[in-house]
């Protein structure tokens, strides 16, 4: 019986793991290896560690916990969870099932991205999604913005705080209403309404955006916010509730409206980046544990 099963090795689901051990708490965390900002040759935006790739982050990370001897960490997939009168039963790809008192889901999410050439191999590159964690090394450059809804026109003066020289794109997806439009007019924001033929880019480098007219509009980094889907769906296997924005709904340590599950990192806040999923895995953690001690506590656990 393990204390706490991490679903997730990124960045919320190893500080999770980092402040428990530290905590002495017995874990397990089951990760599949796949970060979500593998594709990125840096991580930015983080005290200390700017310009780090994010595969040697995680590296040391893990190196951090190699000196706790309550941490199990195993390449594997948690993929389904029942409740039991002890926790929780999770049965794990590899075969093997394992019994914890309490859940961290940390799993984070996937990018839905297009099908349009050539943004699978710009994503994280040159086709990005933050201006936090991209903008800051592409100032003043020729920048795009794909808006397909009305939260990322809302997002547009993010990327002018970049740079003035933006294009906007709606793949024809979307319509500009008429305020929009007047705050386009107003800014004097070139836009196009067509439908994106293909991103060309020379190697990892944007070059232009091929529209459905033939015409290419030269750009060096552009900006989309596509569709994310969870990457683990056992949160909602034992009945976790999901908001509005497609997460799990929790209060600020990241309890979720089931007992003894809580959920860590890109899941449960919008604003995603490394360093807040750290933080956030830390507050599960915490909470966690505070929530450990003090059932054995009442249950007179500490006595002699």
């Amino acid at each position: 019986m393990y204390d706490v099963l991490i679903i997730g090795g990124g960045p919320a689901g190893m500080a999770s793991a980092l402040t428990l051990s530290r905590g002495r708490r017995r874990v397990l965390l089951c990760d599949d290896d796949r970060p979500r900002n593998a594709p990125a040759k840096k991580m930015q935006n983080f005290p200390s560690r700017e310009g780090t790739p994010p595969l040697e982050f995680l590296k040391m990370v893990r190196s951090d916990l190699e000196k706790y001897p309550t941490l199990q960490l195993v390449k594997d997939t948690v993929t389904s969870a029942v409740r039991t009168p002890q926790g929780f039963s999770a049965q794990l790809k590899s075969g093997r099932q394992v019994e914890a008192r309490k859940l961290i889901i940390a799993a984070g999410v996937k990018d839905e991205l297009p099908t349009i050439p050539g943004v699978a191999q710009l994503w994280g590159k040159s086709v990005v999604h933050c201006t936090y964690c991209h903008g800051f090394e592409h100032k003043d450059e020729a920048l795009g913005l794909l808006i397909d809804n009305d939260k990322l026109f809302l997002a547009l003066p993010l990327v002018l705080g970049i740079s003035k020289d933006v294009i906007l794109f709606t793949d024809g997806q979307y319509k500009f209403t008429a305020d929009q439009m007047a705050l386009i007019k107003k800014n004097k924001i070139p836009f196009f309404e067509e439908k994106i033929l293909s991103f060309k880019h020379n190697e990892d480098k944007l070059t232009g955006i091929e529209l459905a007219d033939g015409s290419v509009i030269p750009r060096n980094v552009f900006f989309m916010k596509p569709p994310m889907r969870p990457k683990s769906d056992v949160g909602e296997q034992l009945g976790c509730r999901i908001n509005e924005m497609g997460l799990y709904q929790v209060d600020p340590t990241g309890r979720s409206t089931e007992e003894g599950i809580f959920v860590a990192g890109d899941l449960n806040d919008m604003r995603q980046s490394v360093l807040i999923a750290s933080a956030s895995g830390s507050l599960a953690a915490i909470a966690v544990n505070l929530e450990l001690l003090t059932e054995d506590f009442n249950q007179g656990q500490f006595g002699n």
